[in-house]
């Protein structure tokens, strides 16, 4: 099946890397015997970005595929390092000066992204003025959002088909009013039962906490779902993401409380698993995949009763898009 085809290209691809790397005890490799030397050494220990430049070759033989942020790639790689392929994965997130680093190093490069999702978080970075935006030019590369956005005119692939939901609640929003019902899904022989597709939770008497930021009660909610998830469902990873990072703190803050109090709960989340339990904001979640989420809202009714429509980052420009 298509597994089993997964898994056996990996095989050939590692056996393929395997046969590129030098031989460490090889008389001709003395450039190897150095590079080992480095790593022995306990004092004049030289920079990532030195080792780069003096061995980047033999690392690019004994590791081909790197994986770094596009930042790192500025920070650590030499001008005398290239690729035979850089990919650009979630560019919707990726501000264009920040990938220059990485595309120049790259004899091709494939940039892949949704510009309906997540936009670059300007959480860091001090707001330019308006007199500093009218001074950019409509083809300067900081007039674009993304890096998407600039390769946005090179050719282009269109991924129709979704096969991360398996249950069709799970798209249908997005795929409506986001993508005109453009997504192929594929339809589950299984509608509904317990613990699939989407489920609501109501949390009564819940207040959220417009000075700190979040709800005390839906985040003792979330927390007794995590611990219920675990009991029922031990084998299935779990993710749970926060409209913003107070909610986010305070659910954490009270887990480890739980954990404190209830051994098994701690055993279950402590165990070494291939995708663990995370609980992230809105700004850092894009990419991550579990077999089952929980969304914590937040927002509601403060202690006087009033809902203020400040819902945060949903509210700003392309809040749409922290949405889908």
């Amino acid at each position: 099946d298509d597994r089993l085809s997964f898994e056996i290209s990996q095989a050939l691809i590692k056996e393929k890397c395997s046969h590129q790397i030098p031989k460490i005890f090889s008389g001709q490799n003395n450039i190897v015997s150095a590079f080992l030397l480095e790593t022995t050494k306990k004092r004049n220990i030289p920079s990532v970005r030195a080792l780069m430049n003096k061995y980047g070759s033999l690392i690019q033989k004994i590791k081909p595929c790197f994986m770094m942020s596009p930042l790192t790639v500025s920070s650590f790689l030499g001008d005398n390092m290239d690729f035979d392929l850089i990919v650009f994965d979630e560019a919707s997130q990726v501000f264009p000066w920040d990938a220059i680093g990485a595309i120049y190093r790259g004899k091709q490069v494939i940039i892949v992204g949704d510009n309906k999702q997540m936009p670059p978080t300007s959480f860091f970075i001090s707001g330019a003025s308006d007199d500093e935006n009218d001074n950019v030019s409509d083809n300067d590369i900081a007039s674009f959002e993304s890096i998407l956005d600039f390769a946005g005119s090179f050719p282009h692939y269109r991924l129709l088909w979704h096969y991360r939901s398996k249950n069709e609640d799970l798209i249908s929003f997005s795929n409506n009013h986001f993508y005109h019902s453009s997504l192929i899904t594929f339809p589950s022989a299984l509608m509904k039962k317990e613990g699939f597709g989407v489920d609501f939770y109501y949390v009564d008497h819940a207040i959220y906490n417009r000075k700190y930021r979040y709800n005390e009660e839906e985040a003792k909610k979330i927390v007794d779902l995590i611990e219920q998830d675990r009991m029922l469902y031990p084998d299935q990873s779990l993710g749970v993401v926060c409209m913003n990072i107070s909610q986010q703190e305070r659910i954490q803050s009270l887990l480890e409380e739980r954990c404190a109090l209830n051994p098994d709960l701690n055993d279950s989340l402590s165990m070494e698993t291939k995708e663990p339990l995370f609980i992230k904001n809105l700004e850092t979640v894009q990419g991550d995949e579990r077999d089952r989420i929980i969304l914590s809202i937040g927002y509601g009714k403060d202690d006087e009763g009033k809902l203020y429509h400040n819902f945060g980052p949903l509210n700003r420009l392309g809040g749409e898009r922290r949405l889908n």
